[in-house]
């Protein structure tokens, strides 16, 4: 009985860890006159961010996508298999934050 709890014990463990970051859904881009500038060059503005992969006007790129915390803020890392980040803070659960230089981009959760 023991040995049979135990084993109920440890798979909930590894699925709850396996469980994703809490930012996969579909992400509405703005910000900076962004909405503008995709509407020029064909693009949706939408985003559809998974466990491991973002996806945008049809195309799917596989990331290593995690949160990363330092002080008492949180960040939202996708990581490409170079090793190369793009990096979102996590303004609240449906607001991500980057500044790229001259341009500030925010993702609100749809």
């Amino acid at each position: 009985m023991k040995l049979r709890f135990l084993a109920i014990a440890a798979i909930s463990l590894l699925l709850t860890a396996c469980g994703g970051h809490g930012y996969e859904g579909t992400w509405k881009i703005g910000g900076g006159g962004m909405d503008k500038m995709l509407a020029m060059v064909g693009q949706s503005g939408t985003l559809i961010i998974g466990d491991d992969y973002v996806e945008s006007s049809g195309q799917r790129t596989e990331f290593d996508i995690f949160v990363r915390e330092s002080g008492d803020k949180k960040y939202l890392v996708m990581e490409d298999e170079s090793g190369s980040e793009d990096v979102f803070e996590i303004v609240d659960e449906d607001t991500l934050m980057q500044n790229a230089g001259f341009v500030k981009l925010t993702l609100k959760r749809q």
